[in-house]
């Protein structure tokens, strides 16, 4: 068989290509390994006709009621368990974009809410379905906010005429109380609405309603198409826009939701430009289902207080509330809600039952180096000489039969870069490299290690006791009421990166930071300054490195007497495989995190901060390959941080994840490298995941966190889980002779 591979107006490597195809799909055999090299080929299936240019890929059904449960009946609601012995039922659900898109036109602050209306819709479902079909209350504890891309489970549990919800983001994370609600029986006929509006009321003009609003409303939520204000009161035409569906709704969610839109172009609550949302419902009466068009009443009751009466425009009452009260809207509360299952610690459990097989080892302590020169360069000297063993560990002989034990000492700064620097080779090597941690000099604790490292690259022997390492939630704080830098100064190094950019205006817009001192290395834009100074802070531009301790005094002194912050986020990204790392790589990369973080700490240790913050990378946490020189400064700024501590000086470390975006690593990577990472486990990060995970830390208790976006479905279903995960994804035991897989594909941040 032939084919051509030149034509005219047609050649290159692309017809080549395409005839190659040509063959293919007629049966020729074709070697693709040199056409695929370097870009990870895996076949897909297609169906199994020819493409009509439509899809033909499944999607994923929703939940089907199981075995001992019943169908719920309500849109939002998949299933109905009744619960034996007391009369009450857990009513279940999982909302997603997908199955209903009309959720995602509710964004508040760039979060996707679930508005109140549709609890309430639920809940008179419910009721009806008890003999209670009013609710007599429904009061939020916290916003549900359904996770970007992914699915909320949803868990109504009812006992009597009592009623609590809980919401997850997916099967792995931890449950959270959103609300509380108390059902009831009032059947009291329907609040006749005044129509049309008396002569004084003012129509509003509506040009530009929904652009003035402090909620992002889409499509589906754009129902006013009139308003009248007058005295304390205000009255609406609404319809549901096309692409809401009533059906199976008592009364749809975005159309009671849309009654709420006039309160504040009509002036009903004082400051009516300051934002609120939705806190308490209390007397809501649904009297008809389906409508598709209303006409409202609402009268200002309170300072933070509206009533509301609804109809269809035959005048047949639709819905009453006897009461509705408004809160101050909290965005950092709003992205709190969707970060709360991305905050993580390493914690040191026991170990389990030894394995049966305790391979050999080749024993290497780690010297701490010469304590007369200063931390620094003891950090930079001792893991190079460690880098340069690791690296030519594999070439020795003796690694054909036996594991280079790398033994390091706890508490210790020098060290904890070390194990950095270790983890990373782990990945690189799998199988010839452990770690022990021990502050034990006999050869006890290296027995005890041998007996697991075939199955955890990680131990630890301390006081007789033998550690492994896991990975563990760490508690979410509440926000406080005041940020502890509000007011205040704050240095942030590193600031013309994209994270540093990211948590600079996050310092002004959400903390009311007055005055911030931007450190980089060329300065930051005028521009920007100029932005920044718009939103009411003073801003000092420093084009200086933090490594330069001279010049980081110098900048420290001016402010001194103000300065009540400190954001680390400066670094610098060298990478390369253990065999390819020279002395320049390691030093480019270890200066900005070792040397400027304590230079920072020793500049600033008899200040009164309240905050230091340090920006360090999952890639120290799991080890990523190519990372080593990134991962051990990074490591160095955990140990940092509980130094501080425990010299009774704030500090927190975060070992960040990947950030979506063009913020750290996630604007340098292609979709094929973020599908991988997805793959196996790792998810990016949104800016405002990030910075509210960046809040939660700052009243943390905690001096080193992970924050970062896991899919543990993803980690499961990659195969072997890795021991780190091991607390949060529990697998089946591993066979001895295994190798111990790297972690998630995790790179800096």
């Amino acid at each position: 068989m032939a084919v051509g591979t030149l034509r005219r107006d047609d050649g290159g490597p692309r017809r080549f290509l395409s005839s190659l195809a040509e063959l293919h799909v007629r049966g020729v055999p074709v070697d693709w390994t040199a056409v695929f090299a370097g870009s990870d080929p895996r076949r897909v299936a297609l169906p199994t006709y020819a493409f009509q240019r439509e899809r033909y890929w499944l999607q994923p059904a929703r939940a089907h009621a199981a075995a001992g449960s019943e169908p719920a009946g309500h849109p939002l609601l998949d299933a109905a368990v009744p619960l034996a012995g007391s009369g009450g039922a857990v009513f279940t659900g999982r909302l997603t974009e997908r199955d209903h898109p009309w959720l995602a036109d509710h964004r508040v602050a760039g979060a996707v809410l679930l508005p109140g209306t549709a609890l309430l819709d639920v809940l008179h479902h419910i009721g009806a379905l008890r003999g209670a079909p009013a609710v007599a209350e429904l009061t939020g504890s916290a916003p549900i906010v359904l996770p970007e891309g992914g699915a909320l489970d949803v868990q109504v549990r009812v006992e009597d005429r009592s009623v609590r919800v809980h919401t997850r983001g997916g099967p792995d994370a931890e449950w959270t109380e959103n609300a509380t609600a108390t059902l009831g029986e009032d059947e009291r006929p329907g609040t006749t609405v005044p129509w049309p509006p008396p002569a004084g009321a003012r129509r509003l003009d509506l040009d530009g309603f929904y652009e003035n609003l402090n909620v992002e409303y889409g499509p589906a939520f754009r129902a006013v198409h009139a308003v009248w204000a007058g005295d304390g009161e205000a009255w609406a035409e609404l319809r549901l826009p096309e692409k809401a569906d009533p059906d199976g709704f008592g009364l749809h969610p975005a159309l009671l939701d849309a009654a709420l839109h006039p309160i504040a172009a009509a002036a009903l609550l004082p400051d009516p430009d300051r934002p609120r949302l939705a806190f308490s419902w209390s007397g809501v009466r649904l009297h008809a289902t389906g409508a598709r068009a209303l006409r409202v009443h609402l009268t200002a009751t309170g300072p933070d207080t509206v009533a509301i009466s609804a109809a269809d425009p035959s005048g047949v009452p639709v819905v009453d509330v006897e009461s509705l009260a408004l809160r101050p809207l909290d965005p950092g509360r709003l992205a709190a809600g969707g970060a709360r299952d991305r905050l993580f610690e390493v914690a040191w459990v026991p170990a389990g039952k030894p394995g049966d097989a305790a391979p050999e080892v080749v024993v290497h302590r780690v010297a701490s180096g010469d304590a007369e020169r200063p931390l620094p360069e003891r950090v930079r000297a001792v893991g190079w000489e460690t880098l340069r063993l690791l690296r030519d560990w594999p070439d020795d002989p003796r690694a054909a039969s036996a594991r280079l034990l790398v033994v390091t000492a706890p508490d210790d700064p020098v060290h904890e870069a070390v194990r950095g620097l270790l983890r990373s080779a782990q990945s690189e090597h799998p199988g010839l490299l452990a770690s022990l941690v021990t502050d034990e000099p006999g050869e006890e604790a290296v027995a005890a290690a041998r007996s697991l490292i075939a199955e955890e690259p990680q131990v630890a022997v301390r006081d007789g006791r033998v550690l492994v390492p896991r990975l563990t939630r760490a508690p979410f704080p509440d926000p406080p009421e005041r940020s502890r830098l509000a007011g205040g100064t704050v240095l942030v190094t590193g600031a013309t990166g994209g994270l540093g950019r990211l948590v600079a205006e996050h310092l002004v817009r959400e903390h009311g930071v007055a005055e911030l001192v931007l450190l980089s290395r060329t300065g930051a834009p005028a521009e920007w300054v100029g932005e920044l100074s718009a939103l009411g802070a003073g801003v000092r531009n420093v084009a200086a490195d933090v490594a330069d301790r001279t010049a980081l005094a110098e900048v420290v002194e001016q402010v001194a007497d103000r300065l009540t912050g400190v954001v680390h986020a400066a670094g610098v990204v060298a990478d390369g495989v253990l065999a390819s790392l020279g002395p320049r790589e390691w030093d480019a990369a270890l200066t900005p995190k070792v040397d400027g973080a304590w230079h920072l700490h020793d500049l600033t240790r008899h200040l009164d901060l309240t905050a230091f913050v340090l920006y360090s990378s999952a890639s120290s946490t799991f080890g990523s390959p190519g990372q080593g020189n990134y991962a051990a400064g990074n490591a160095f700024l955990d140990a940092l941080a509980r130094h501080r501590r425990e010299q009774g000086l704030p500090a927190v470390s975060l070992a960040w994840g990947l950030w979506g975006g063009t913020a750290g690593m996630g604007g340098r990577l292609s979709g094929t490298d973020l599908a991988r990472m997805a793959r196996s486990g790792t998810r990016p990060l949104t800016a405002g995941e990030g910075l509210a995970l960046f809040d939660a830390a700052l009243e943390s208790d905690r001096p080193a966190l992970v924050p970062i976006r896991l899919d543990l479905a993803a980690v499961r279903a990659a195969g072997e889980v890795p021991p780190l995960l091991r607390a949060l994804a529990p697998a089946r035991r591993r066979r001895p002779e295994a190798p111990a897989p790297p972690g998630p594909d995790v790179t800096a941040p």
